[in-house]
């Protein structure tokens, strides 16, 4: 087979090189090229397709109008079939693109040849969607790395951090505004890292300061060359890349060759959360960001960790190479489609392709039409803005003709005439002089000026003293048709709320409007919204409809956070974590119906009166104003499926961002809602703690379902008679580590989940609001995040009494690593749940008196195996499908790369080989489920399960034999004190403190380093054989590791006592 091949790339070109020559190479296909420059010509060859099989015409050919004409005249003349190859959405550059000029004027070009073709070549699945009106015959190609010029580059395991840390980014011009997007993270790591990390920007410009920033390299990489290009690039070394796309139609249709560019050197990557990138799986072979926050907790965890460094990197490397490096067997789809295309006649459908040619001609004009009126909005922006300076120039020349006017002035200049008579220049006397003239302008600039000085006040939320003037009303109507809840059980739920609140019943059939409180008001009369809106004496009101009751007790006080920080006019709730809401507001429908409008809003009582009048029959609502929504953490979210979403919001007056959860309205903007919250004070109305308790501030990123959620839980349990707790978390809800809010709400309502309703500009004003309200006397560092390290040095500033105690929980990796001197400074104890953590901390330089050495305990009367008999056990293995006569080998936990999951999975296929009959079973979810599950299939295991959450994990632990811990790095992992409680015995990785835990208890073995599995099958196979005395084990974990011992000295840490 031969292939004509035209394009209007230089031939040594990436788009020549990857997409049509090198696959077709491959597999012996002859390329014939149809042209070639000449003097900054094209010179087509067309003579070339009468010994052609097919015609392929790549990218921008078509824009060179009259060659394309001939080639395609020629072809239909002698019947070759003619394939148009694309890998960019050339039909629809954004308004930013730097080359938008260059192909805007060729896309009817591109369009016409699109449409002449016997079929389409493109290189990715959103590409294909948006081409296929125009075509049948559409064959997605993928990009793939070409063994023959590419190498893979196997880094060196790095256990210490090599400072500088090099973060780089590649890419032409055309990405100058990718960077731009992520501009203040990487100009915020720039300044916080400083001399630790460089910036390196690799073909394009960085934007701005960054390209000044000490620690910002730009190199031009003016290589067009792509086997050049490659030969550099290897060359090259770096800590980790950055692959950020702004999210528009045209960054979507990219395919993912960037990732398996940097993923040849083993680098990790952090890659913007859109389908180019749709190869990453998170936190496994690269990262995906779908915020600036989530840009900067991946880099910084990439600059804080070598060990995930080289993980990720490896992971990526191991993955390109095995899925994405051009081989026979994948080039041979090229020459399939060939055949296919040969064989199948083109389908003309003209018809459908003029609709198409309509919609996208139409799109393009509209575009166009809106370019020119931004154009125009701009041109006459700039008008009235040299307007303005004119009349601000008159405005001055008016003040100085003033000041020149004035007797001050006039005396000034007969004295300026004397001056150097009188005081000589550079004299004592001249220096008086010059002082007390600019004594008399600045007394003389204050009284023309007086009254414009402008206000700079930080925003503060501070807690209302007087509870009798309360912010929000609880407005239940009362209603025949729909289910209300009636008033004692508002009032029962509103008693359990963090902040009080008027309750007012509206009958609408008797026309009366009822207050509840200390004194019950009736008021009549009532017959529309505006007559109660009339009526209500507080700035917001709630709708207490039937699923008032099922929100959380700080549900009233996080949305006044919101609404008054922010100065929104409104917030949408929804329950739990669940994306209905953001796929409903992006259609633009609100929660409600006509029987139930305003349902789940917290809104200012003006936005009602004006949304009022604005609605018709069928209650089509327009809104202006920032709005957000907020979310309830609740642990109930198939409730939301019944939220009807009646409401109609004018889709042309509001744009939801699903990122940030503002939804902003006709005529608004976030620059306006940024310049409110810099110039507002904010009172919330809140209950003040008047309890002797002592009230501990627990910060922890988020509460999920691992083990210091677990420690928490029970020392809170132990405690809760001593102490008040309080909670707030900093990262957003990751739905694969599953959440134990339920179970923390048990113990304490004061829960503030901030990434839920605050913006993270806004969480130490949050913090601090919530130290002042609750009168906090110890804040306490469960588990670290990136912002609580970053605001501790003004926390303890701000408040100077506060005892402050961090806990971190690897001696080497993580939140250790942020330990400076001011830090240390900062902070009043520290908690180690291992010897390694205490010298770690010493090293760091914190005083040994300050170090509280605290292990884990357990709650060995829950993990008993007293309570599991044989018939129990017989019917939790045959529920889960276990063979009855088989030794079960456990793996409890995440499945995260820490915990090294895929060696699990290997050591149950090295069992199966050695003929061992043992059963092997996997309990827990995250970002690798689905490669253990591929990896269990790909090799036909049969004697390994892995199933998601289990809960009472305490089943788990009675029917296993032996407990496995695979990890990479542990602190003191609550896994391995549950089993030995349960007389269950542990193998594991020596790491964290296992191995002393085992040596005390006589429970296990702690001798294979990690991925050593060979030693860890040995390890299983001698403590399955001689098993351990379970009273014995019991006995040694409730001497040394009970769950009383461990809250008492959480006491003496909280209290501050020896």
């Amino acid at each position: 087979m031969k292939v004509g091949f035209f394009t209007a790339d230089k031939w040594e070109h990436v788009c020549p090189t990857i997409r049509v020559e090198a696959p077709l190479q491959k597999i012996g296909i002859e390329v014939l090229r149809g042209n070639h420059w000449a003097a900054d010509k094209i010179v087509v060859k067309d003579e070339i397709i009468e010994q052609v099989d097919l015609v392929v015409i790549q990218r921008d050919f078509p824009a060179h109008y009259k060659d394309y004409c001939k080639v395609f005249e020629k072809a239909k003349k002698f019947n070759k079939p003619v394939i148009y190859e694309i890998d960019d959405l050339l039909l629809d550059l954004p308004e930013f693109h730097p080359d938008l000029k260059r192909y805007k004027p060729a896309r009817y070009r591109i369009l016409e040849a699109i449409i002449n073709s016997d079929a389409i070549i493109c290189s990715n699945p959103m590409l294909k969607s948006y081409l296929q009106g125009f075509s049948e015959n559409i064959f997605i190609l993928p990009n793939y790395i070409i063994p023959e010029i590419w190498e893979f580059r196997f880094p060196p395991q790095i256990i210490k951090n090599e400072y500088p840390v090099k973060i780089t980014f590649m890419g032409s011009a055309s990405h100058f505004a990718d960077l731009e997007m992520i501009k203040p993270v990487l100009y915020k790591i720039s300044q916080k890292y400083a001399s630790k990390v460089e910036l390196s920007f690799w073909g394009c410009r960085p934007p701005g300061d960054l390209e000044k920033a000490r620690n910002s390299i730009y190199i031009d990489v003016a290589l067009s060359d792509y086997k050049l290009f490659v030969k550099w690039f290897l060359s090259q070394s770096t800590d980790l890349f950055i692959a950020p796309l702004v999210d528009c139609d045209f960054n979507r249709s990219k395919s993912s060759l960037k990732y398996l560019e940097y993923s040849t050197l083993g680098v990790p990557g952090v890659y913007t959360n859109l389908p180019p990138y749709s190869c990453v799986t998170n936190e496994v072979n690269g990262f995906l960001a779908s915020s600036l926050d989530e840009w900067e907790y991946y880099i910084r965890k990439l600059i804080e960790n070598p060990i995930i460094r080289y993980e990720i990197g490896i992971n990526a490397l191991r993955f390109v190479k095995d899925n994405y490096v051009l081989t026979e067997e994948r080039a041979k789809a090229w020459e399939d489609a060939f055949e296919k295309i040969l064989q199948n006649k083109k389908s003309d459908q003209l018809e459908k392709k003029i609709l198409e040619v309509i919609k996208i001609t139409e799109f393009w004009y509209k575009k166009d039409e809106q370019s020119l009126e931004n154009e125009k909005r701009k041109k006459s922006e700039l008008i009235k803005l040299i307007e303005n300076k004119d009349l601000l120039i008159k405005e001055k020349e008016s003040q100085i003709q003033s000041i020149k006017n004035s007797i001050t002035w006039r005396i000034l200049e007969r004295l300026s005439i004397m001056r150097f008579k009188i005081f000589p220049q550079g004299s004592i006397f001249d220096k008086i002089f010059a002082k007390t003239k600019s004594f008399l302008l600045k007394k003389r600039r204050q009284i023309l000026f007086s009254g414009k000085k402008e206000q700079n006040v930080s925003v503060q939320i501070i807690p209302k003293i007087k509870d009798d003037e309360n912010f929000v009303t609880i407005l239940v109507p009362a209603n025949d048709k729909i289910p209300f809840p009636n008033i004692e059980q508002v009032k029962e739920w509103l008693s359990r709320q963090t902040v009080v609140a008027d309750v007012v019943l509206w009958d609408k059939k008797l026309a009366i409007l009822e207050y509840f409180g200390s004194n019950n008001i009736l008021i009549e009369n009532v017959n529309s919204w505006k007559d109660v809106l009339k009526s209500i004496k507080t700035k917001y009101v709630v709708i207490g409809y039937f699923d008032l009751l099922s929100m959380p007790p700080t549900f009233l006080e996080t949305n006044l956070i919101a609404l008054e920080v922010e100065n929104l006019p409104y917030t949408i709730n929804q329950l739990g974590y669940t994306s209905l809401f953001s796929e409903k507001l992006e259609r633009g429908l609100f929660p409600g119906s006509p029987e139930l409008p305003y349902f789940r809003m917290v809104l200012n009582k003006e936005v009602i009166e004006e949304i009022t009048k604005t609605q018709d029959q069928n209650l089509t609502m327009t809104f202006q104003g920032v709005g957000k929504l907020i979310i309830q953490p609740v642990n109930i979210p198939d409730t939301e499926a019944n939220v009807p979403f009646d409401v109609i919001v004018n889709e042309a007056s509001i744009h939801y961002e699903p990122i940030t959860k503002y939804i902003i309205g006709q005529f608004n903007n976030l620059e306006r809602l940024k310049k409110v919250r810099d110039k507002n004070t904010v009172y919330i109305s809140s209950s003040i703690n008047n309890s002797e308790k002592p009230v501990v501030l627990m910060i922890q990123p988020f509460l999920a379902v691992g083990g210091v959620e677990r420690i928490s839980l029970e020392m809170m349990s132990h405690l809760k008679d001593d102490f008040i707790f309080v909670i707030a978390t900093q990262e957003f809800h990751k739905a694969e580590l599953g959440t134990t809010i339920d179970e923390f709400r048990q113990i304490t309502p004061f829960i503030y989940t901030f990434p839920d309703f605050i913006d993270q500009s806004l969480y130490l004003q949050v913090l601090n609001y919530l130290i002042e309200k609750f009168h906090v006397n110890i804040l306490y560092i469960a588990n670290g995040s990136i912002w609580i390290y970053e605001n501790i040095i003004s926390i303890s500033k701000k408040h100077p009494k506060l005892r402050i105690i961090n806990q971190v929980y690897d001696h080497e990796a993580g939140w250790i690593n942020w330990y400076s001197k001011e830090i240390v400074r900062a902070l009043d104890s520290h908690i180690a749940i291992n010897k390694k953590i205490v010298d770690a901390y010493i090293e760091k330089g914190v005083l040994p008196h300050s170090i509280y050495y605290i292990e884990n305990g357990v709650n060995t009367d829950f993990y008993n195996p007293a309570y599991y008999n044989k018939e129990k056990l017989k019917e939790i293995k045959t529920r889960l499908g276990i063979p009855l006569d088989l030794k079960v080998v456990t793996f409890i936990g995440r499945i995260h790369p820490q915990k090294r999951p895929l060696d699990f999975v290997e050591l149950s296929r090295r069992a199966n080989l050695k003929g061992l009959n043992y059963y092997f079973l996997m309990v827990g979810d995250g970002v690798l489920s689905e490669s253990v599950n591929g990896e269990i299939i790909m090799k036909g295991l049969k004697n390994i399960h892995h199933r998601t959450f289990y809960s009472p994990s305490r089943d788990i632990f009675a029917i296993s034999d032996v407990i496995v811990l695979t990890s990479e790095y542990e602190g003191m992992p609550m896994v391995v004190l549950e089993s030995l409680s349960m007389g269950v015995p542990v193998v594991s990785t020596d790491v964290g403190n296992i191995k002393e835990v085992l040596l005390a208890t006589g429970g296990g073995i702690a001798e294979a380093e990690p991925g050593q599995i060979d030693k860890l099958l040995e390890g299983i196979q001698r403590v399955i054989d001689n098993p351990p005395n379970k009273e014995k084990l019991r006995e040694a974990v409730k001497q040394n590791y009970s769950i009383k011992l461990m809250a008492e000295k959480y006491k003496k840490a909280f209290l501050g006592e020896k």
